[in-house]
């Protein structure tokens, strides 16, 4: 191999290695079937590592109700975390009927955190959670919110500082403002806190027991109020100006509210306050008095300490009174309420929009247990407001066994439907009228729903088993996995995307797939492009001779990729114009449903076959060969393969043959051994993967030397 550093702060011993490439032959990227031979001098990487960029994560997430009561079928996505944001999905399904969620996923291997995101209105959203070693057990919901490993949410709030200033209340709870202007009306309202509150604004004075948010209340409230979708356009009627604003007690007794949910970027106050019902406030100059419910309106983790289910005490109220909620936004400034802020109420008169049509800002929703819901849109809606008017929501509750709230004008919940009968309901799911599947899963997932061109990367040196020039650019192959999954998460079919990108080789290499379950799982694989007359093939399009599953996604890349002029080397040299290979598209589908477990994780065992030689493989390091390779070439040359130690396709001083990435790798230039591009390479191989995680990635100054990097 020709291995030349160009890295002045390498942290390895180079010494030993530069004599030795020294008094090596050059091999000329004409590839040939002459012999090189590597120097033992130095190896490059300690015994044993495989070269993984990425690493398989095993995941068991549980979902509870804040009674520690299982969620079943809660709809699940993770993420990588960007910049302090949601990044890339990596993975969507649905809890089971036990609520919870067991699979193994495949990350970068510089992956320690995630963002695991229920979309789910009563469970918080966003959670941030490490990987420990090569699991990540977490709890979402419970009586504590969350737990396992778990650590908060990610947090998008508003900082208070940069909206509101100025009005403090204290909380002395006698605060009284004689000129205070909300929405732009001089008002003489006193403020007061309905209780004492902790550090993070949780009321101190909760009553117990908790309200249980059961499956029933959070299913209703999904389907009726969906994270992101306009209640306006959806459902029109909870914002008719017709519909009931505030509630109307018509049974003497004790009034609760319940927090539920909040899905906001601001640290929202929710305030109350009550008039006689024969005479309402004409103006908000007429309103006398508001308490301070929740002084931070945001769930455990997101910048407060509420927990679902937290119960309060508004007071004893008796018949012919009114109850006017308001919420004002992000005015909780880390240790007390900020007023002057922009406020909504339940009564739309009193919000700031010029157009009735807008100025609605909570829905009321009729439960079937006696119960209100209450839930609030926190922006203003003739500006950036998403409509889903789930920014806050709680459950106003009575003392008295029968309805205590007048019905009038009220709406109901909305009811989830699951067309397909799959337990799925229709609002999750991506087949909703197909018992037979539920969701799909792309790997690697792309960045947007409309980004189309995240891929993985294979990139191969195809002497085996001798070395080569070391540019890793022999055959370069991107590809992709979608997999339908049914409500259970087991595998119904599969969609398999692969392009080759480079042919840096005067070989006419072909390119297989070997997956970790037998043949006869398969009903049928279709899409391959076949034509050396090197391969057989079972009635199911799988490749025979195999006792585990093997795809041919091509025999020949040449056919695929090839230069206009007929010459060598395909898109590693900057002189020829890039060529464009087509998509093969290859569809595997099962006999019947099957366990994600059972069908492994990506990129599966993807291997070179050199040269229309069926026999001669190319495998990533410490990936075993199939049944038809030739196993006689195995510990020959300057492999270093041992099957009984379980040692494969890495050379004497622990190169490898191939390499796999996560993401799209721009390879290197033809001649320019990898090394030279990315120059801490030798650092990342030598630490066994822990140090340098990025090298292949990061664009910092040193990391790599782009003149040696194709990038046409």
């Amino acid at each position: 191999m020709i291995l030349v550093s160009e890295n002045k702060n390498m942290k390895i011993s180079l010494l030993s290695l530069l004599i030795a490439i020294l008094s090596i032959t050059a091999i000329s990227c004409k590839k040939t079937d002459s012999v090189s031979s590597e120097s033992t001098a130095s190896k490059i990487a300690p015994d044993g590592f495989t070269y993984q960029t990425t690493k398989i994560v095993s995941v068991s997430i549980s979902t509870l109700s804040n009674k520690n009561k299982a969620f079943a079928e809660v709809p699940l996505k993770i993420y990588m975390q960007s910049n302090g944001k949601l990044g890339q999905l990596l993975y969507k399904g649905f809890t089971n009927a036990q609520g919870i969620l067991k699979i193994s996923m495949t990350v970068p291997s510089y992956l320690d955190t995630v963002i695991i995101d229920p979309s789910y209105l009563g469970l918080a959203r966003n959670m941030k959670a490490y990987i420990s070693g090569n699991s990540l057990s977490c709890i979402i919901g419970g009586s504590n919110s969350w737990g396992g490993n778990i650590v908060g949410t990610l947090s998008e709030k508003i900082n208070n500082s940069s909206t509101v200033k100025g009005t403090l209340i204290g909380s002395n709870s006698s605060n009284l403002f004689s000129s205070m202007n909300i929405n732009g009306v001089k008002t003489n309202i006193k403020f007061t806190y309905l209780s004492d509150y902790d550090q993070l604004g949780r009321p101190s004075k909760r009553v117990d027991p908790s309200t249980e948010i059961s499956k029933e209340d959070v299913e209703n409230l999904n389907e009726s109020l969906p994270e992101g979708v306009s209640v306006a356009t959806r459902i029109p009627e909870y914002v008719d100006k017709l519909a009931a604003s505030n509630i109307e007690v018509i049974l003497d007794g004790e009034v609760f509210a319940s927090f539920v949910f909040e899905g906001s970027a601001f640290n929202n106050v929710l305030g109350f306050y009550t008039y006689n019902t024969k005479n309402p406030p004409a103006t908000l100059a007429d309103i006398n008095e508001i308490k301070f419910v929740l002084p931070n309106a945001s769930f455990k983790g997101s910048g407060g300490g509420m927990v679902s289910g937290d119960r309060i005490s508004l007071g004893i109220f008796p018949a012919g009174t009114t109850i006017g909620l308001v919420l004002f936004q992000n005015a909780w400034n880390g240790k007390e309420v900020d007023v002057n802020a922009p406020a909504f109420f339940t009564d739309s008169r009193f919000n700031p929009e010029k157009s009735d049509e807008q100025k609605k800002h909570s829905v009321l929703l009729k439960k079937s247990d006696k119960k209100l819901a209450v839930a609030f849109e926190d922006e203003r809606r003739d500006g950036s407001s998403d409509n889903d008017f789930n920014d806050i929501v709680v459950f106003l509750s009575s003392s008295n066994a029968s309805m205590s709230f007048s019905e009038d004008n009220m709406k109901e919940e909305v009811k989830p439907i699951d067309s397909d009968g799959d337990v799925i309901k229709d609002m999750f799911d991506g087949y909703p009228n197909d018992p037979a599947r539920a969701f799909s899963n792309i790997y690697p997932s792309p960045t947007s729903p409309h980004d189309n061109d995240v891929w993985g990367t294979l990139a191969f040196e195809d002497l085996f088993p001798n070395t080569g020039d070391y540019d890793l650019n022999d055959l370069v192959v991107r590809y992709r996995y979608k997999m339908v999954t049914n409500a259970q998460n087991e595998v119904v079919e599969m969609f398999a995307y692969f392009q080759p990108l480079a042919a840096g080789a005067t070989y006419r290499n072909g390119f297989g797939i070997q997956f970790p379950f037998s043949s006869d799982l398969i009903r049928s694989v279709t899409g391959g492009k076949t034509s050396a007359g090197i391969t057989k093939f079972n009635s199911n399009g799988t490749e025979a001779g195999q006792k585990n599953a093997v795809i041919i996604p091509f025999d020949d890349c040449s056919v695929l990729l090839k230069n206009s002029n007929g010459a060598f080397f395909v898109n590693t040299t900057n002189e020829q114009s890039k060529v464009t290979a087509d998509v093969i598209t290859m569809f595997i589908t099962f006999k019947s449903p099957i366990s994600s477990d059972i069908v492994g994780r990506e990129p599966f065992n993807p291997f070179l076959i050199s040269n229309l030689n069926r026999g001669i493989e190319v495998h990533l390091p410490g990936s075993s060969p199939t049944d038809l390779a030739d196993l006689t070439k195995l510990g020959t040359g300057d492999d270093a393969s041992n099957p009984a130690k379980n040692i494969f396709y890495l050379t004497k001083n622990n190169y490898p043959w191939a390499l796999n990435f996560y993401q799209n790798f721009q390879y290197p230039l033809e001649r320019a051994p990898i090394n030279t591009a990315y120059l801490y390479f030798f650092e990342w191989a030598l630490s066994g993967g822990k140090q340098y995680k990025d090298w292949y990635l990061n664009t910092d100054a040193g990391y790599r030397n782009s003149k040696n990097i194709y990038s046409k």
